[in-house]
């Protein structure tokens, strides 16, 4: 073990060929050997009294403004052999630089040259159009150079001895549970996916428990921006997204825009990341109220990257990221958003602070932000379920496996019993349902 002088005091570097659980160490070094594995990297400081921070032992997750920060460290307080008892031994155990991330994509074939051209997302924006596509393929190729000490791959199945992550639509055709595969669900917007280890969730309000993290969807690839030369005009207003989750109906909107001499947009499809011609962006689901608890903020977060004022309705992510009448406006009825329309369309100052304000903001939900974001989050999981599920010898305990059982058959119970009603009324007749009662 090597001792060099630098910043605060001196420290000491552990080699991995070394056993951690050294004599040397005593009860201090099998403990912290408890916690990593012979593939961790562990660093320990001696620091002088005063000079170091003292802190508890903790794998914590904290958020920061509106971004979710994760904490992931052991900090010791140990006395080291015939050593003066007064200093302090802060160890720093980066547990995730063990764990080899995995994600899944059961439709991988389909994806395999794009994969190997190792594109920009933003040329291929496109291929990201659903779930499996936007959290699963997106990910592994933004985060697959980008995480230190990690290696991350991809693959159309399951592997050992991994972090398994894949969305939560695609667990029910990877096959059933294992005891020794650890999954972690990329949630989405659908059910909670209990029986998984861990889940990443784009909702606050989808954090129920400390295995479950959230994270800010990655933001439009390939967008293009509002053109600066229509300055703080407004005439075309824009809704982007599926036009079945709109409030109101298209023509509704239509008219009553023509009216006040507006003309509405409906983006979607081959056009979904436009927003060169539009002035002004409304993100209404619906006008009862809802706060979507499974929803992202991304209509708000691309209309900050595009540098166009948002008027957003009631749902809860919106109000996570936002700041009202500052970056977006909100309103809950059609008259509303039709007199904030008007209001902002008169008054060139307002549309130039949401616009600004909108921008500035942008740059806390930048890729580089979320990929620091997307390996606390890693570490993290690893450092505490992951290796929990490590220790216990890459294997849930029975009772674990029983339970994680149980719960995935209630959920394929309940997909099939959904899936068997669709059959017989028809898509059209839940969709209006949900619609009725959203």
């Amino acid at each position: 073990m090597g001792k060099s002088a630098g910043g605060n005091g001196l420290s000491w570097r552990v080699p991995t060929a070394a056993p951690i659980e050294s004599p040397r160490w005593g009860g201090a070094g099998r403990f912290i050997g408890s916690l990593v594995d012979h593939e961790s990297s562990v660093r320990s400081t001696v620091c002088a009294p005063g000079l170091g921070r003292k802190r508890p032992l903790c794998f914590g997750r904290r958020s920061i403004g509106s971004r979710s920060s994760i904490a992931c460290r052991c900090d010791l307080k140990l006395g080291i052999g015939g050593e003066s008892p007064s200093l302090e031994l802060l160890t720093r155990v980066r547990v995730g630089s063990a764990a080899t991330i995995n994600f899944v994509l059961p439709e991988l074939s389909e994806f395999r040259d794009l994969v190997a051209r190792k594109p920009s997302v933003d040329e291929e924006w496109q291929t990201f159009d659903r779930g499996p596509t936007i959290w699963t393929l997106q990910t592994f190729l933004l985060l697959r150079n980008q995480l230190n000490g990690m290696q991350v791959t991809c693959s159309s199945n399951y592997c050992r001895d991994a972090m398994n992550l894949a969305h939560a639509q695609d667990l029910a055709r990877l096959g059933g549970v294992s005891p020794r595969i650890f999954v972690v669900s990329l949630q989405g917007d659908h059910r909670r996916t209990g029986w998984a280890h861990a889940r990443i969730v784009q909702n606050r309000l989808q954090v129920k428990r400390p295995t479950d993290y959230w994270v800010s969807l990655w933001p439009q690839p390939g967008l293009i921006p509002r053109r600066n030369e229509r300055k703080e005009r407004v005439q075309r207003i824009g809704y982007f997204g599926a036009e079945h989750m709109l409030a109101g109906s298209r023509r509704e909107w239509e008219e009553k825009l023509a009216d006040l001499g507006f003309e509405f947009v409906c983006r979607q499809g081959r056009r979904w990341n436009d927003y060169s011609d539009i002035d002004l962006v409304i993100c209404h689901r619906s006008f009862n109220h809802q706060i979507y608890p499974t929803k992202p903020a991304s209509k708000l977060v691309n209309a900050w990257f595009a540098g166009v004022p948002a008027i957003c309705g009631a749902d809860s992510a919106f109000a996570q990221v936002g700041r009202p009448d500052q970056d977006y406006l909100v309103t809950t009825s059609m008259h509303e958003t039709l007199s904030a329309i008007k209001k902002v369309a008169r008054d060139p100052e307002i549309y130039r602070r949401l616009r600004d304000n909108g921008l500035r903001r942008s740059r806390e939900f930048g890729r580089d932000r979320l990929v620091e974001a997307w390996e606390s989050i890693l570490i993290s999981i690893s450092a505490n379920a992951y290796h929990a599920w490590r220790l216990a010898g890459a294997r849930d305990s029975r009772v674990t496996f029983v339970t994680r059982k149980a719960m995935y058959f209630f959920e394929v119970l309940r997909g099939g019993t959904r899936r068997f009603v669709q059959s017989c009324v028809g898509n059209s007749v839940v969709n209006r349902l949900r619609m009725k009662f959203r």
